[in-house]
């Protein structure tokens, strides 16, 4: 298993609880997570078949929509024979049994093994962090608490961001021409481009 991180960064401004306009950085990094499995299978495209009631099967396109839409799907249990040499401490397994959605005959849908997911692995998404440094005159802090969530709007060159986080400031500077610099670090629930047309 590896981890790799995909990041989108960038400056903008700031606007926290939609009060005052500040300069800011931000990154947003999603983790994923690359599993291999020695056992790892996928559909066979070239897989079909028409039951005894002439009914025809297919794997199916994905998006949003399921793999076998003319089958049925059921978890059936399965009790310990002892040949797995009480690995599964007497529980046994389930197996996945296919039935037509109309006639209810079993059908035994074909799968290949999927060598990247057996290589290279499969990406499985583990989550997203958003951290946003805001640079300011004065703390930031009196508007929000690591107690307190603060809502945060960012415009930048590509569109606009937003979300919720906790807000503390890092690191203080400043004095003579230049005046007080205030660094604080947001840490956002979730930062997200806004829809638009």
């Amino acid at each position: 298993m590896s981890t790799d991180a995909n990041t989108f960064s960038g400056t903008g401004v700031a606007t926290i609880d939609n009060d005052g306009e500040w300069p800011c950085e931000f990154v947003i990094a999603e983790r994923i997570d690359y599993v291999q499995s020695s056992g790892a299978v996928k559909p066979d495209t070239d897989w079909t078949f028409t039951d005894d009631a002439g009914h025809f099967h297919a794997f199916a396109e994905r998006p949003g929509g399921e793999e076998l839409p003319t089958l049925n799907e059921e978890r059936v249990p399965v009790p310990c024979d002892g040949s797995c040499g009480d690995t599964c401490n007497g529980e046994g397994y389930t197996i996945t049994r296919w039935t037509c959605r109309i006639c209810g005959q079993q059908i035994e849908p074909a799968y290949i093994p999927d060598a990247r997911a057996r290589t290279m692995g499969v990406p499985i998404p583990l989550g997203t962090t958003a951290e946003v440094t805001v640079i300011s005159t004065q703390p930031l802090a009196t508007l929000g608490s690591r107690d307190r969530e603060v809502s945060i709007r960012i415009r930048h060159s590509e569109g606009e961001l937003f979300g919720t986080g906790f807000i503390r400031p890092v690191r203080m500077s400043g004095g003579g021409q230049g005046g007080v610099r205030v660094e604080s670090l947001m840490t956002c629930r979730f930062l997200n481009e806004r829809l638009t047309d």
